[in-house]
C-alpha cells in the first residue's frame, strides 16, 4: 500500500509540474499579450500628455504675448493721442506766440509812430527830432533811440522821455486792447535846463494830443512855466504860485 502511495504521489507530482508548465506558459502569454497593449496605450497616452502639455504652454505664451500685444497697442493708441494732443498744443502755443508777437509789433509800432510825431512838433532845437525816421526802444534796457542815437542834451533827453511817455498813453487811448491805464501824470517836463518856448510847446502838445482823444482819461502835469495859453482853458488846478503868492502862505 505504501508502495502505491508513492506510485500515487509521483503521478500527482508529475501532474502537478505539467499543469505548473503550463501554467507558466500560459502566464508568459498572458503577460506578453498584456503588456504590449498597455505599454503602446501609456506611451500614447504619454506623447498625448505631452502634447497637451506642450500646446497648454503654447497658449500660456500665446496669451501672454496677446496680452503684450494688447498692452503695446494700448500704448500706442495712448502714444498718438498724446502725440496729436502735443502737436494742437504746440501748434496753440505757435498760434498765441505769433499773435502775441504780432501785437506787440502793432503795438510797439503805435507808440513809435507817436513818439515820432511829438518829436517832429518839437522847436527844432535839436536837430536829430526835426525829422526823426526810426525810433526803437526796449522797456527792458529802459532805452530809447532815435535813428540809432540816445545820446542827446539834457533838456532834449527830457523831451524824449515826456514823448515817449505821452505816446504810450496816447496809444492807449486809440486802442483799446491796451492794459494801461488812461492815467498820465508828467512832473518834470521843465528838467534839465528847459526853455520856456519849448516847455511851453511841449505843454500845447500835450493838451493838443488829450483833447483829439475822444477816449476818457486824466492828464496832470506840473509846471513853472505855464503856456499862456493855457490859463483860459479851464483845465488849471490850484492857483499860480509865484515870488508873491509863495506854495506855503503862512501868516
Amino acid at each position: 500500500m505504501q508502495d502505491e502511495r508513492f506510485a500515487d504521489l509521483e503521478s500527482v507530482k508529475s501532474q502537478l509540474r505539467s499543469l505548473r508548465r503550463d501554467h507558466q506558459s500560459k502566464s508568459a502569454t498572458y503577460d506578453a499579450l498584456s503588456r504590449a497593449p498597455i505599454s503602446s496605450r501609456d506611451a500614447k497616452i504619454g506623447t498625448i500628455n505631452r502634447r497637451i502639455g506642450f500646446i497648454e504652454q503654447s497658449l500660456v505664451n500665446l496669451q501672454e504675448r496677446i496680452d503684450l500685444a494688447n498692452k503695446y497697442d494700448a500704448m500706442v493708441t495712448e502714444r498718438d493721442t498724446l502725440n496729436a494732443t502735443i502737436a494742437r498744443l504746440d501748434d496753440g502755443i505757435k498760434a498765441i506766440v505769433a499773435r502775441q508777437d504780432r501785437r506787440k509789433r502793432e503795438a510797439y509800432t503805435q507808440i513809435a509812430n507817436l513818439t515820432l510825431d511829438f518829436l517832429r512838433r518839437d522847436t527844432g532845437t535839436q536837430d536829430d527830432f526835426v525829422n526823426p525816421k526810426l525810433l526803437q526802444f526796449s522797456f527792458g534796457d529802459d532805452a530809447v533811440f532815435v535813428d540809432g542815437k540816445s545820446n542827446f542834451a539834457a533838456s532834449s533827453l527830457v523831451v524824449l522821455k515826456n514823448s515817449f511817455h505821452l505816446a504810450m498813453m496816447i496809444a492807449s487811448l486809440n486802442d483799446n486792447k491796451f492794459t494801461l491805464p488812461r492815467f498820465m501824470m508828467f512832473d518834470n517836463i521843465e528838467d534839465k535846463g528847459m526853455r520856456p518856448d519849448r516847455s511851453h510847446n511841449f505843454q500845447s502838445i500835450i493838451s493838443n494830443a488829450s483833447a483829439q482823444a475822444t477816449t476818457k482819461h486824466q492828464i496832470i502835469f506840473t509846471t513853472s512855466m505855464l503856456n499862456p495859453d493855457l490859463k483860459d482853458s479851464g483845465h488849471l488846478v490850484g492857483p499860480e504860485y509865484s515870488k508873491e503868492n509863495k506854495t506855503l502862505n503862512i501868516q
